[in-house]
């Protein structure tokens, strides 16, 4: 199976067509990975000032194989996925400049995306 935790945007840019797909409430919450008891449970929070909310909690059973596609996940988090087997790739963005001649207020770069891909 293939999660994605971006946004509907991205996966047609990035061509993905995934069988779980999940985008944030609102484009400041931040996502949470980590394993408990073998289950993957992500957590979105809004960010109010010094709180954090917890907006959504999803639980999701992994199995060898399946493929994790988000914008970011921590590094233990990352390795324990590797473990059991996940392929996990996140969203790269790669900003091109123009050469300093041609930089305008009116146009500063382009930005590319592409998916970096880690696993088998």
């Amino acid at each position: 199976m293939i999660y994605s935790f971006l946004s509907q945007e991205f996966n047609q840019k990035l061509g993905i067509n995934p069988d779980f797909s999940y985008e944030r409430e609102s484009q400041g919450n931040t996502f949470y990975f980590y394993i408990r008891e073998g289950v993957l449970v992500v957590e979105e929070f809004e960010h109010c000032y010094d709180d954090k909310d917890l907006v959504k909690e999803v639980k999701i059973i992994l199995n060898k194989g399946d493929h994790i596609i988000a914008d970011s996940v921590g590094g233990l988090t990352l390795i324990k996925l590797f473990k059991v087997g996940v392929r996990v790739s996140l969203l790269d963005s790669e900003l091109v400049g123009l050469p300093l001649e041609q930089q305008t207020e009116d146009i500063k770069t382009d930005i590319i995306y592409s998916l970096v891909s880690l696993g088998d």
